[in-house]
């Protein structure tokens, strides 16, 4: 790994004592990591624990009821209204961000609350479909790649001969995968940003996608039951988010990241899962930017090989060319800690009991609203 001089003169102009840093990472790049926190100890002198949390949003809660908390931590950009309100994590300036990089307003926005910064954007995931090409003409993937609608998908993949190929599939349970849909159906919460369960958005939505899914335009598969499926060329098309890629680039399936289908007339956008680091020690500030500044020069293959859009600058590296369409049609979850709370709790009961045909969906968001107008 080669690193800049000019990463660590912040280090010997302010004649810092190195006291060590403590940093908590999750999700992909654990070796990754690593290597950058012994380099950046080797080159320094600073050492770095670094330790990898499974459960990251459990930890991260816990531990920002009891203090107990590192220099820096990979949050995503949903945990931000914890962070916040925990007052605990340090707000940040834009010109702490210059040092660092080339970021978006966008990126920064993913952390932002109440006109304060509280992590440093690092890359993004993204919801996406995922198709098998292995099962699909290359006439078929053209109609594809620059959008389709989700009520085509039924005869596209009607050329197999075998009725042991599901054509489409996806976990309507799931709050985060609807999320992308309604969002192309309007604003999700009012304007004291609060779940809008009984508004047209809501209604129109869970109307339509419960539809799809009545017609068997598109089957129902839990997250794990789906990845199988189109790992043995058993499903040819299915959603979720990026952070797959790797897995089916590593097993060999031939495969094509598309933008998520309309519904309708509906465009349906691709919720970028942003990730980001929050700085928790007023008195290791200039150690912690030293080591993000040679973790985000080093970074780039890592956000190549793990099909992580990459924050910390503006433009697309050319291998991850595959995201420019999507790219052009995202949204972000709000990261207000209240919305979060009521909306995933109160839409995944919605989505059950309107799927399983025990209560109406108007009533089930009527429910919603009024459950959303008690706990916020």
């Amino acid at each position: 790994m080669k690193l800049k001089i000019a990463t660590f003169a912040v280090l010997i102009l302010v004649n810092i004592v190195a006291l060590g840093l403590t940093v908590w990472v999750s999700w992909e790049g654990e070796d990754f990591f690593k290597e950058v926190a012994s380099e950046f100890e080797l080159e320094t002198g600073v050492k770095v624990d670094l330790l990898y949390v499974p459960k990251m949003a459990d930890k991260l809660q816990l531990s920002l009821r009891t203090g107990n908390l590192p220099d820096l931590c990979l949050i995503k950009d949903t945990h931000t209204g914890n962070v916040a309100a925990s007052g605990r994590a340090i707000p940040l300036g834009r010109e702490f961000f210059e040092k660092l990089g080339q970021f978006s307003d966008d990126s920064l926005e993913a952390f932002a609350l109440n006109e304060k910064f509280y992590a440093v954007p690092y890359y993004a995931d993204l919801q996406v479909a995922f198709l098998n090409r292995s099962l699909v003409s290359n006439d078929l993937l053209k109609n594809l790649e620059e959008g389709h609608g989700i009520s085509e998908l039924s005869f596209l993949f009607s050329v197999h001969s075998s009725n042991e190929v599901i054509p489409a599939a996806w976990d309507f349970m799931s709050p985060y995968i609807f999320f992308s849909f309604l969002s192309g159906y309007g604003d999700v919460s009012d304007s004291r940003g609060m779940p809008a369960f009984s508004s047209d958005t809501y209604r129109n939505a869970v109307e339509d996608i419960h539809d799809l899914f009545i017609s068997e335009q598109v089957v129902r598969l839990e997250r794990q039951a789906m990845i199988s499926y189109f790992m043995d060329n058993k499903l040819a098309y299915m959603i979720q988010g990026t952070y797959l890629a790797p897995q089916f680039r590593d097993t060999g399936i031939d495969f094509q990241i598309l933008p998520l289908p309309r519904v309708g007339d509906k465009n349906i956008p691709a919720v970028m899962d942003s990730k980001g680091f929050a700085l928790f020690n007023e008195d290791s500030l200039e150690e912690a930017s030293a080591f993000l500044s040679l973790l985000y020069e080093s970074s780039m293959e890592f956000a190549v090989t793990n099909y992580k859009v990459p924050l910390w600058t503006k433009s697309l590296p050319e291998e991850l060319h595959d995201f420019e369409v999507i790219m052009k049609n995202t949204v972000r979850m709000p990261n207000d800690m209240r919305f979060q709370q009521i909306y995933s709790e109160a839409m995944r009961t919605v989505l059950q009991v309107v799927f399983a045909g025990s209560m109406s969906i108007e009533d089930a968001l009527h429910s919603a609203q009024a459950y959303a107008e008690y706990n916020w």
